[in-house]
Formats: C-alpha cells, sequence, structure tokens
C-alpha cells in the first residue's frame, strides 16, 4: 500500500472521529434551561408566593387571594403570574404550581425558609432576577409602584397608550 492510499485511511478515519466526539459531546450538554422559571422569561413578571405550613386555613391566606382578586386588572395589566411554592402544596388558588423539583429548585434560588412564621413574596422581574421581597402582608400596590419605575415597564405603558 502507498504513502498516498495510508494518507487518505487516516483522513478518513480522522473524519469519523472527529464527528463521533462532535456527537458525542451534544449528547452529553444539557439541552433545557435548568431554571425552572425560563419558560416565564421576558414574558411575565412573576410573584413567588411562600405561605408557612398549615395556612390553608387561615384568614391571611384568604386576604392574599381577595387581594390578587381584587388587583386583577392591575395583575393582568403587568403581566404578573403568581408561583406557589409553599411547602408541600399550593395554599393560593389560581396560583400555578410547578413540579416539587422546581419548587425545591425555587425555594432554594430566592432563600425562602420553609421554617419562616410569616408569608413571604418575591417580585421577580421579566429578565428573571428578583426585584423586591416582601414578608407578611402581599401589598400589591407596593409592587406595582416599583414595576412601573422598571425601564421595560414604562415602555410598555408607551406602546399602549
Amino acid at each position: 500500500m502507498g504513502n498516498d492510499a495510508r494518507l487518505r485511511i487516516y483522513r478518513r478515519r480522522s473524519r469519523i472521529s472527529l464527528v463521533t466526539a462532535v456527537a458525542v459531546l451534544l449528547t452529553m450538554a444539557p439541552t433545557a434551561d435548568a431554571n425552572p422559571l425560563s419558560d416565564y422569561r421576558w414574558k411575565n413578571r412573576l410573584i413567588i408566593a411562600s405561605l408557612p405550613a398549615g395556612w390553608e386555613h387561615r384568614e391571611e391566606r384568604k386576604a392574599v387571594e381577595e387581594a390578587l382578586k381584587a388587583k386583577r386588572v392591575g395583575v393582568l395589566d403587568r403581566d404578573l403570574l403568581v408561583i406557589d411554592v409553599s411547602p408541600k402544596k399550593r395554599f393560593i388558588d389560581g396560583a400555578t404550581r410547578l413540579p416539587d423539583e422546581s419548587v425545591a429548585e425555587i425555594r432554594d434560588r430566592f432563600s425562602l425558609d420553609e421554617s419562616a412564621g410569616k408569608p413571604i413574596f418575591v417580585l421577580v422581574g421579566k429578565d428573571g432576577g428578583a426585584k423586591a421581597r416582601q414578608t407578611g402582608k402581599l401589598d400589591l400596590d407596593r409592587f406595582f409602584v416599583l414595576i412601573d419605575t422598571m425601564p421595560m415597564r414604562k415602555r410598555e405603558m408607551r406602546q399602549n397608550e
């Protein structure tokens, strides 16, 4: 066998090895965003809500639901979505509940301690970053004022005029 034939065989094997290596690397790469909130990014602002265990029958839980209903127009106008990450189950009617593993990841990401004796509400911007945090009573008007100062929201309001 001549040198030219050996060189062609070597090049063919090298190409096959390279294609195989690329294929293996592609299968090892993560195919989905690890952030459980990535589906909401650039679409919704979020209120991450965590109510303490045992609050399913408390008046404070009902007050959160009533506040959300009373301010429904403002909530919708600002593309707000409530994600309930309360320990063990959803407490807020109408809120979104994600799978348990996502809830655990969100609770960890936003430092939502299960032993907290009060509700915690975290406002998350459309960019996915935490913008504000409230403990105790949900004050939607405070969140609305903050949202309305954000550049993206100002642009939305100008476009809706």
